[in-house]
C-alpha cells in the first residue's frame, strides 16, 4: 500500500471512486450468482465479492488482477461437494468454507515455493477446452432458473460427461 500511496494523484480520486462503484455493481449480482452456482445462499456470494476487494485494494499489487468468486471456482466447489452432502445443510456449508481455507493454503504454498512456472505445462487447447466446456456446463445449469421451471435436481458435470 505505501508503494501507491505515496505517488497516487489527487485528481484520480474521483475516477477510482466512479470506477469502485462500477465494479462493485457487477460484482454484487455476479457473486450472488456464483454462489447459487457452487450451491450456496446469495449472501456467500455477497461476502466473497466484498471482503477479497477491500483486501486487494489495500494490500495487493497488480492493477490487472481478478479478484472475487469466478463461474469455475464456483462449478468445481458444487462439483466436489455434491456427493459429499445435500446443499443448503450445514454440512455442505461447513464442507464448503473447509474447502475454501485448503485452497487458500494450497495457493500461499504455491506461491511461497514459487511454483507459477507449472501452469506453462498446460497446453492452450486443454484450457481452452476446459474453459468452455465449463461454460457451457454453468449456462445449461442456470436455464431452469431462468425459465422459472422447477425441474428434478441434476449433476451437471455427470450429465455432460454423459454419466448421469
Amino acid at each position: 500500500m505505501l508503494e501507491w500511496l505515496r505517488p497516487y494523484r489527487r485528481e484520480s480520486l474521483a475516477g477510482d471512486i466512479g470506477a469502485g462503484i462500477v465494479v462493485a455493481m457487477m460484482m454484487i449480482p455476479q457473486g450472488m450468482a456464483y454462489a447459487l452456482v457452487a450451491g450456496l445462499p446469495p449472501v456467500a456470494g455477497l461476502y466473497a465479492s466484498i471482503v477479497p476487494g477491500i483486501l486487494y485494494a489495500l494490500l495487493g499489487t497488480s492493477m490487472a488482477q481478478s479478484i472475487g468468486p469466478m463461474a469455475i471456482v464456483s462449478l468445481m466447489t458444487g462439483s466436489a461437494l455434491a456427493p459429499l452432502a445435500a446443499q443448503g445443510t450445514g454440512l455442505y456449508h461447513v464442507l464448503a468454507a473447509q474447502l475454501a481455507v485448503i485452497t487458500g493454503v494450497a495457493l500461499l504454498a504455491c506461491g511461497v515455493f514459487r511454483l507459477g512456472f507449472l501452469a506453462n505445462f498446460f497446453s492452450r487447447p486443454v484450457m481452452s477446452g476446459f474453459t468452455i466446456g465449463s461454460s457451457l456446463v454453468i449456462v445449461g445449469g442456470q436455464v431452469p432458473s431462468l425459465m422459472g421451471a422447477a425441474l428434478p435436481h441434476w449433476h451437471a458435470p455427470s450429465a455432460a460427461l454423459g454419466i448421469g
